[in-house]
């Protein structure tokens, strides 16, 4: 009887041995290790995880000074100033909190825009001197503080103060500097008359115009025909406005 249930047992054994995929309670040695299968060459290759942000590179940038996040940093330093505002990785993206002002250009020659233009280093000078201002008038206040309520109104008031500077500097740009462009074009357009400037001008353009086309093919022929047809005397007129063919400005006579 005994033996028969050793037979059994042995029988049960060897099927189990026997059977596929059955490995036994022992784990296979390293070396016996089969190395996956690898991917197929057409398989997609596993996409790089994205570098992890800052949680700052997605919050919007502030527009005014008076937006919370920029009176906190007054809160901690009246002379705080977000980063990079004034050094642009895009020379052409000034900040709106920037006293920075971006610089027009004409596409045609016109002595007065130029005048305008030149105005407004001074309205850029002037703000920064305003919010230097700022920044000083809330250390003052800073110091009178006795609770965090303080010292968060003068920081607000700090704000308040920087973004007017702004304002002042848009209405030098838009006002002060225009201004000295119109007067630029009345006291232009009055001298061109004074000076006879049409009667000059109705001599030299047709002469510049012969002369060029009968020697276009020099390479120096338009300074050379500019020298050759100018008024004998100095003229009191900028030659640069004369109509015509080759005119490159404005209409000297042409009202606002």
């Amino acid at each position: 009887m005994m033996s028969g249930r050793r037979l059994s047992g042995t029988l049960f054994v060897v099927a189990l041995l026997v059977l596929p995929g059955f490995t036994g309670c022992k784990q296979p040695r390293a070396s016996a290790a089969v190395p996956p299968n690898p991917a197929p060459a057409s398989a997609t290759p596993p996409v790089p995880a994205a570098p992890v942000k800052e949680v700052t590179d997605g919050a919007p940038k502030p527009r005014a000074w008076t937006d919370p996040p920029i009176v906190a940093g007054f809160s901690r330093d009246c002379d705080y100033v977000p980063e990079g505002l004034d050094q642009p990785q895009n020379p052409q993206d000034v900040s709106p909190l920037s006293c920075t002002l971006e610089f027009d250009q004409s596409c045609v020659y016109d002595p007065c825009f130029n005048k305008g233009e030149d105005c407004k280093p001074m309205c850029v000078q002037t703000c920064g001197s305003c919010q230097k201002g700022c920044a000083g008038s809330c250390k003052s206040c800073k110091q009178k503080c006795k609770d965090d309520a303080c010292i968060r109104a003068c920081a607000t008031g700090c704000g308040t103060c920087r973004q007017a500077c702004l304002v002042t500097r848009d209405h030098c740009a838009t006002g002060t500097c225009a201004q000295v462009a119109r007067e630029c074009r009345s006291t232009l357009r009055a001298d061109w008359l004074k000076n006879g400037c049409p009667r000059i001008c109705k001599a030299y353009g047709p002469c510049l115009s012969r002369c060029v086309h009968k020697n276009e093919k020099a390479d120096d022929a338009f300074a050379m025909c500019q020298q050759r047809c100018a008024p004998r005397l100095p003229p009191s007129c900028d030659l640069g406005l004369c109509p015509g063919e080759f005119g490159m400005g404005i209409d000297p006579l042409q009202k606002d």
